[in-house]
């Protein structure tokens, strides 16, 4: 858990990022949720890419929820393309 905390503090401040691979890194659901609140002041990233990891239900869409809650149109963000983040 304390590593995804680190990259979310990494995404949350980073205005150049454009693109994502956490591909098999163990992310579970507290994780993601983690990474989804980082995600919320990030502009930049345009595609995230999260496969083969064990990700729950509950976390997946407590994290479309969380994304989904915050004004996307004031970035890039807003076309963001995420590969395999469901089950």
């Amino acid at each position: 858990m304390q590593g995804i905390k680190a990259v979310g503090d990494l995404v949350a401040g980073n205005e150049v990022l454009a693109f994502l691979s956490l591909v098999s890194n163990g992310i579970k659901g507290e994780g993601l949720l983690a990474l989804g609140a980082a995600l919320r002041h990030n502009r930049s990233i345009v595609k995230l890419s999260l496969e083969r990891n064990p990700l729950e239900r509950e976390a997946v869409a407590s994290f479309w929820q969380l994304l989904a809650s915050v004004d996307l149109q004031r970035g890039p963000t807003s076309d963001v393309e995420f590969v395999n983040i469901g089950i």
